[in-house]
């Protein structure tokens, strides 16, 4: 079994956990990490902001079912992106040649949109220029290149 996975190579360290690594080992105590995405207290364990418990407290008492859904998301949860993204005057919107998805995070978003665009976009397809590491991994993984 170790020959079959053998070829298979580590991962490069993500930029935001080095962040977090030099958050860590800083003393200043008006220091606020907000480089990984997640708040944390003065204990270094998340915080979790007041009007996010609200909400969740809020999302438990109206009991909504756990049914499945879409695969590309609620389409209400879609539409609410779309027209907060591009705004209510959107000649795209009113056109509907916009097209929205949910997905697991942003890197699982940018996964997304590197297998989209592979497989459908022109060959001359151009990637943005990355500003760390977990950017351009979903972009690579599927096969471009700087």
């Amino acid at each position: 079994a170790d020959r079959m996975w053998s070829h298979v190579t580590v991962a490069p360290p993500l930029e935001a956990i080095d962040v977090a690594r030099r958050f860590a080992a800083d003393v200043d105590p008006s220091k606020i990490d907000l480089g990984t995405g997640i708040y944390r207290g003065k204990d270094g364990a998340p915080f979790i902001p007041k009007v996010v418990a609200a909400v969740e407290e809020e999302l438990v008492a109206a009991k909504l079912d756990k049914e499945y859904q879409p695969i590309d998301g609620p389409p209400s949860f879609r539409e609410a992106c779309a027209r907060f993204v591009l705004g209510d005057d959107s000649r795209s919107r009113a056109k509907g040649s916009v097209a929205t998805c949910q997905t697991l995070g942003g890197t699982g978003a940018l996964r997304m949109a590197a297998e989209f665009y592979k497989k459908w976009a022109p060959k001359e397809t151009r990637t943005p220029v990355y500003t760390d590491a977990a950017q351009a991994a979903p972009f690579k993984a599927v096969g471009f290149t700087d």
